[in-house]
């Protein structure tokens, strides 16, 4: 885990036993989900270096035009059904997206989503796990004293 992420879920509130009662229940789903949207960040950002890459090639003459536009067209299209299959993920609970951010009238997922943009089905990481856990073990021994 990297320092930012663990900063991350430091600023995160310490979930409820509600919310991780849920999320156990939801667990396979959500993990799914947060494994696509890491995937298709990282396919983003090998899609933008790869242009990067292409238009130098084209800029140079190292890559024939016919062969730089049919590269592009099946690159252009990965990327769409990557992308696209993005907003197919959906909260298991009520059936709606994740957050999401308009620019330009086009929806985009803001990274990874952590809850649902309606319910607020909190897909909690294993820092959140383990505060939660340590909190329950205060109380416990509050209550024991």
């Amino acid at each position: 885990m990297s320092l930012a992420t663990h900063l991350s879920d430091e600023r995160r509130p310490v979930p409820t036993a509600e919310e991780v009662q849920e999320f156990l229940h939801y667990m396979d789903d959500l993990s799914a989900i947060r494994r696509f949207q890491t995937m298709s960040w990282r396919f983003i950002l090998v899609f933008g270096i790869a242009h990067l890459l292409f238009g130098i090639g084209l800029a140079g003459g190292f890559i024939d035009n016919r062969f730089g536009l049919i590269a592009w067209v099946i690159v252009t299209s990965l990327l769409i059904v990557v992308t696209g299959h993005n907003f197919l993920a959906r909260c298991p609970r009520c059936s709606k997206p994740f957050h999401y951010r308009l620019a330009f009238g086009i929806r985009i997922p803001t990274g990874v989503a952590d809850s649902c943009a309606y319910c607020r089905l909190r897909a909690l990481s294993q820092s959140d796990l383990r505060r939660f856990e340590a909190q329950q073990i205060e109380e416990c021994a509050r209550t024991n004293t």
